[in-house]
């Protein structure tokens, strides 16, 4: 199951500032299989402004998505919630910026419990994101939770400018133990 956030409300506002956050931290030594050009692994932790406003919008769904990622939550006798909020947090994340011909094979995210896909920029002949079977159209401030082990991939664009953050998302109740 997937779970579509409510389109980022700050979007308008903070994508253009964010897609130039994206470029001017492309890591020329690392792309995406299939070309695309990427961030490091640790974009959430750079100190980037923009990027924090968006990662603490992302923490503040985390709940809701995990829940509905998981079909549902599991409760404790009395009906309470056993997933623990404090125990979800995003581990990696980093920028994709694809220009025409650029893609990304099929892969998966395993061993992470969920993984996100935000959209920056989706200029016209954007690729759709494609997770399993399904085609999913990129609409800039969306936000897209899914399970991490399930495959996904994009074809090669068809245009120049379709811009991601995306992450991984752990659930360490480790976090919870004094």
């Amino acid at each position: 199951m997937n779970y579509y956030t409510e389109d980022f409300w700050q979007a308008e506002m903070l994508n253009p500032s964010l897609y130039n956050t994206v470029i001017n931290n492309i890591d020329n030594e690392q792309c995406v299989m299939g070309g695309a050009n990427k961030t490091s692994w640790k974009f959430h932790m750079m100190g980037l402004q923009d990027v924090d406003m968006l990662i603490n919008f992302i923490d503040a769904c985390l709940p809701q998505a995990a829940m509905k990622v998981g079909g549902g939550a599991s409760t404790d006798d009395y009906g309470a919630c056993i997933i623990n909020d404090k125990a979800l947090r995003i581990s990696e994340s980093w920028g994709i910026h694809y220009n025409k011909g650029e893609y990304v094979t099929k892969h998966n995210h395993f061993p992470f419990a969920m993984s996100f896909n935000y959209c920056v920029t989706a200029p016209k002949g954007s690729s759709p994101f494609i997770l399993e079977e399904e085609e999913i159209e990129p609409v800039p401030g969306r936000i897209i939770f899914f399970q991490a082990h399930r495959n996904h991939c994009t074809r090669p664009n068809e245009s120049d400018g379709r811009c991601m953050i995306v992450g991984n998302i752990v659930y360490d109740p480790e976090v919870l133990k004094p």
